[in-house]
């Protein structure tokens, strides 16, 4: 039987390191809208059954994970992750002159807040060579917005572009940026002693496209096809 911690290790392992496995914008821009593509209604499709949508995020969503004058309802969407009808993820995203910022997860029976939000993009555009890195607590609440006794947990991303790389697609062959991230999860039991869980992932990164393959656990996943939404 999973422990409270290990649940919630488990979570934020699936949630956190795929923040990076998909695509962005920022509405702040015609040049950042055009490298970090994003419109809700758009989907990506994986070969691993995956698919990827953004969707305008509901006034409820946007007042419990968003706590910033600056972020309006406009800059935010909801990415859903869903392999088949089962729904993995609804990741809350913010798209600022300050790069692509994740606020929480909603897809499970609570409420995951990143306080601060993580950084999952630098504002375009990206550099081989270029590093950053985002630290973060996380802090859980029911659906009804009570906070839950949880282990402390912090979350360090750090990314890095290594350089260029081609891949091979479902919808062609592209140059892309290879970026590799590692996602420190350090979980502080009752006792006071901490469980580090780190993982390592490359993604293939393609201006105005978005990420259209990653590496992770010895597991290759592809994108198959996409729908962009034009309004």
């Amino acid at each position: 039987m999973q422990t409270c911690s290990s649940l919630l290790a488990k979570t934020l392992h699936c949630t956190i390191s795929i923040i990076i496995a998909s695509t962005f914008c920022c509405a702040t821009g015609l040049a950042q809208q055009n490298y970090y593509p994003i419109e809700a209604g758009s989907s990506w499709f994986f070969d691993s059954g995956e698919r990827i949508i953004l969707q305008t995020v509901t006034e409820t969503t946007f007042n419990n994970f968003i706590d910033d004058d600056s972020i309006s309802p406009s800059q935010v969407r909801v990415q859903l992750r869903r392999t088949g009808d089962v729904i993995s993820s609804r990741e809350i995203l913010s798209f600022t002159e300050d790069g692509v910022l994740a606020h929480g997860n909603s897809a499970v029976a609570l409420q995951i807040i990143y306080n601060p939000p993580l950084l999952v993009y630098p504002p375009a555009p990206l550099d081989v060579g270029q590093q950053w890195q985002s630290v973060t607590d996380i802090q859980t609440r029911s659906f009804d917005g009570q906070p839950l006794d949880q282990p402390l947990t912090r979350v360090t991303i750090t990314s890095t572009v290594l350089g260029i790389q081609g891949v091979e697609t479902g919808i062609g062959r592209f140059n892309s940026l290879l970026i590799e991230q590692v996602t420190q999860l350090d979980v502080v039991s009752a006792d006071g002693e901490a469980e580090p869980i780190e993982t390592v992932r490359l993604e293939y990164f393609v201006p105005g496209l978005g990420v259209v393959a990653f590496v992770e656990d010895d597991r290759e996943v592809v994108l198959e096809d996409t729908n962009f939404y034009t309004p």
